[in-house]
């Protein structure tokens, strides 16, 4: 009954985002109407106060018969001292923002415990009684962005199957993980800095050798690194090794900053040359920390939703690796490509799987897909494409036309953002390939005239994108036409700073958002 409990309180979508997480570390409030009351059933107690605006904690009596405690998305800043929780399996203490510490003793009487949430408190580290929890199977601690060091007494839950430090602040891991062999689920974050007088005091290595080749039921490893962090670039041959002989392996999120390490991966991972690594999430590249990205957030969750993700990052030309890597992948992210002038070098077969597609500040492409001399569908798959300041872009689609039956046809949002040589977004040739596009944006593009260009091959008014419900046009100083009729489906259209732009009769039923800055 518990665990059929536990299992229900699930994260909302919105929250569902991370990769690698299994349903059973998704935990969200409970529903108002069952999170403020004590819950029996047969003699089982359920404490559930989540969401219930708590400053201070629970009498310690009512915690002594339960079975599970869930106090979670309270303004909880104190925790019973030692209480007695001998049937206790699972406690919900989350998004209690103001809680600081955990009492010294408050693990020493909680022997059954098997799933322990405190991801998002502000708790700077974990008290020695935490070895006590023998039965512990889950440990969450995601985004305690103020835990920096995790005590070696983890060593002792030998029961652990799921530990989850992503976006803490933990410099190093102890040892004592290797004595994990119970182990499934492993995700962690490491502190890092780009101040030499502070990056002088961090320890020397992020994961000593040989510690990850001892977690031998590993399922799931996502390790996140500060970017340009040299001690994972002085380690990371090691650890490649360590990750290769992991014989479970399913999912693994992993930076690899030269291309020789990757090269190194693939040639030695028996789980990856078998295909069983059915997700992976890649950072390829010399990674750099920037202070603003060009690429909003919402975006970058999308591609995070992903399986099968990959990032090549400041890369200056395609190498034979990464093009093993982009044939299994789902969700491409190029950013800062130096050297690349259409996504067409990666050869338009080996992208027949995209679903997602990023590209950020590459300065020489000048157009997506490079059809000069056209033999496949481009990108069949393809549903999300967005596209971020590209200096030099001023084609989507260049050379024959019409493009080969099957290109674009499933793509759904088209976001385009930052491209000043770009003068339309589409020719009418290529109206029906997009047929099934529902949101297009178009920002920050000072050389825009017409969304669509006609070309010789067909008419204007022949063609149009039937299922478009939301146009965004911002920033379009020289925009002149958008098409009239051309967009049936049409729900919403929101033009900005577009002084130009010729008003056209709209269907009543569309919400316009007009405004000149």
């Amino acid at each position: 009954m518990v665990r059929d409990l536990a299992s229900m309180i699930i994260l909302s979508k919105a929250e569902r985002l991370q990769f690698l997480l299994r349903p059973y570390l998704l935990y969200r409030p409970l529903e108002s109407a069952e999170s403020n009351r004590l819950l029996i059933d047969g003699g089982c107690q359920f404490l559930l106060k989540g969401g219930a605006g708590l400053r201070e904690s629970l009498p310690v009596e009512k915690w002594e018969q339960a079975k599970m405690i869930a106090l979670m998305d309270n303004e909880l800043s104190s925790l019973p001292e030692n209480p007695c929780c001998p049937d206790l399996l699972i406690l919900f203490l989350q998004r209690n923002r103001c809680l600081r510490v955990i009492p010294a003793a408050f693990f020493d009487r909680m022997p059954s415990l098997e799933v322990l949430n405190l991801s998002n408190t502000r708790i700077k580290f974990l008290p020695q009684s935490i070895s006590n929890l023998k039965r512990l199977k889950i440990l969450i601690l995601r985004n305690c962005e103020r835990l920096v060091v995790l005590p070696s007494e983890v060593g002792s839950l030998g029961n652990l199957e799921v530990l989850d430090l992503r976006g803490t602040e933990v410099d190093k891991l102890p040892d004592e993980i290797g004595s994990l062999t119970s182990l499934r689920h492993l995700e962690v974050s490491f502190y890092g800095s780009i101040s030499p007088s502070e990056y002088a005091k961090l320890p020397h290595q992020l994961i000593s050798p040989g510690i990850i080749s001892k977690l031998i039921s590993l399922e799931t490893l996502s390790i996140d690194v500060y970017p340009g962090d040299q001690r994972w670039k002085k380690s990371l041959e090691s650890i490649t090794k360590e990750v290769c002989s992991l014989t479970k392996l399913t999912a693994l999120c992993f930076s690899f900053p030269e291309v020789e390490l990757l090269q190194l991966f693939l040639q030695t991972c028996t789980r990856w040359k078998n295909e069983l690594l059915t997700m992976f999430k890649f950072v390829v590249g010399d990674d750099v920390k920037r202070i603003v990205s060009r690429v909003p957030n919402f975006v970058v969750l999308d591609y995070n939703q992903q399986g099968q993700c990959l990032r090549f990052v400041n890369g200056e030309r395609v190498p034979d690796v990464v093009v093993e890597v982009l044939a299994r992948t789902v969700a491409l992210y190029l950013d800062h490509h130096l050297s690349i002038r259409s996504l067409s070098e990666f050869g338009v077969s080996n992208m027949s799987g995209l679903k997602l597609c990023i590209l950020s500040e590459c300065p020489q492409i000048h157009s997506i897909i490079d059809g000069t001399e056209p033999t496949n569908p481009a990108f069949p798959s393809l549903e999300y494409l967005s596209v971020h300041y590209l200096p030099n872009l001023e084609n989507i689609w260049e050379g024959v036309r019409p493009l080969p039956f099957g290109s674009f046809t499933k793509l759904r949002i088209l976001l385009v953002y930052a491209c000043p040589k770009l003068k339309n977004v589409f020719t009418t040739s290529m109206l029906s390939c997009v047929s099934n596009l529902e949101e297009l944006l178009v920002e920050d593009c000072p050389a825009i005239e017409v969304i669509t260009l006609e070309d010789e091959s067909m008419d204007s008014g022949t063609v149009r994108i039937l299922r478009l419900k939301r146009l965004t046009l911002n920033h379009l100083p020289r925009l002149a036409n958008i098409s009239e009729g051309a967009w049936p489906s049409l729900e919403y259209i929101s033009l900005h700073g577009c002084p130009n732009w010729k008003t056209i009769a709209m269907n009543s039923k569309v919400e316009v958002n007009c405004k000149e800055d």
